[in-house]
């Protein structure tokens, strides 16, 4: 038995039809046929049977018994395979790190490059995603660590590291756009943009929304700043934004204010699993993130220029 052969099984007992799992593959539908017999002569059993009014073929209950350990042995194949990785990067110097969208540009080139300048021979590899994928990946393990947002999950271990208030980009023209703050009352009847399914953002405000009795007339979703930042220039809603991000010269448009939005906030830290074991460069990067955020907020001299 070999790996391609229960990869063959797994799609013939999902699909109940070898000709479809053949085109899946793709193979002929000669070549899977003998695949599945063979590896019926192997175990001494059969794993499907053929129904002949309808031409399905139906697993059978060894087959039933069988798909589990098919499935045991892909998700510990996975689990080697991410063993590998981890591995390979510690030999390579490399630190392979997840991260919400958003988190990577607010940092800038330079956090990433005084990492590297301080720690010759070691490399960062970061991937980015939306916020639930990221922390799904980080369950899966893809990588050991990750910039996740909170709401944090639960089954991480996060230190946090920045926080900053939650604002909306308003027209200046709009009657709102003479606030200091917006409270979530503000929101009722009103139109607003904001990185929809996927982002805690959209989940956090709409939640809090429905808790106040609050129904904004509609809620469009993108995860394209500029497009957000748009929305508000042209008159059409309220759109979603950060302080950090009023502050950009590129945002800096007059028409529009970046107003903060009572009691939410957008707060990111670094997050691993309990049962990771750090390699030397990840311990030395999430060393170097704790320290680099704490002199910030000391105001240290020691703390790079964030802007």
């Amino acid at each position: 038995m070999n790996t391609e052969q229960f990869r063959n099984f797994a799609v013939a007992y999902r699909t109940h039809n070898f000709s479809a799992a053949a085109r899946a593959i793709p193979m002929s539908a000669q070549g899977f046929t003998k695949s599945i017999r063979t590896l019926e002569n192997e175990l001494g059993v059969p794993l499907f049977v053929r129904d002949e009014a309808t031409g399905s073929h139906v697993p059978t209950a060894y087959a039933d018994e069988f798909i589990a350990y098919v499935n045991a042995v892909e998700s510990q194949y996975q689990s080697v395979k991410k063993a590998f990785r981890r591995i390979q990067a510690e030999e390579n110097g490399s630190v392979l790190l997840g991260s919400s969208l958003g988190i990577i540009g607010f940092l800038g080139r330079s956090f990433f490059e005084g990492f590297e300048s301080d720690n010759p021979g070691i490399t960062l590899h970061y991937t980015e995603m939306n916020d639930i994928q990221c922390d799904e990946h980080l369950l899966e393990e893809d990588f050991g660590l990750a910039f996740s947002l909170a709401p944090y999950h639960c089954d991480f271990e996060t230190v946090e590291l920045y926080s900053t208030p939650v604002c909306l980009w308003v027209n200046e023209e709009d009657e709102l756009g003479k606030k200091e703050v917006i409270s979530l009352s503000d929101l009722d009847g009103r139109s607003l943009a904001m990185p929809g399914v996927g982002f805690k953002c959209y989940s956090n405000i709409l939640d809090r929304c429905r808790v106040q009795g609050v129904t904004p007339k509609t809620v469009l979703q993108s995860s394209e700043m500029f497009w957000l930042y748009n929305f508000a220039y042209e008159g059409r809603g309220l759109a979603f934004s950060a302080e950090h991000l009023g502050q950009l010269p590129f945002f800096s448009e007059r028409g529009v204010r970046c107003i903060p939005l009572e009691g939410v906030t957008w707060r990111f830290g670094i997050s691993s699993l309990p049962k990771h074991r750090f390699t030397e460069p990840e311990r030395l990067f999430r060393k170097y993130c704790i320290e680099y955020f704490s002199g910030l907020s000391k105001g240290g001299s020691d703390a790079r220029q964030h802007f």
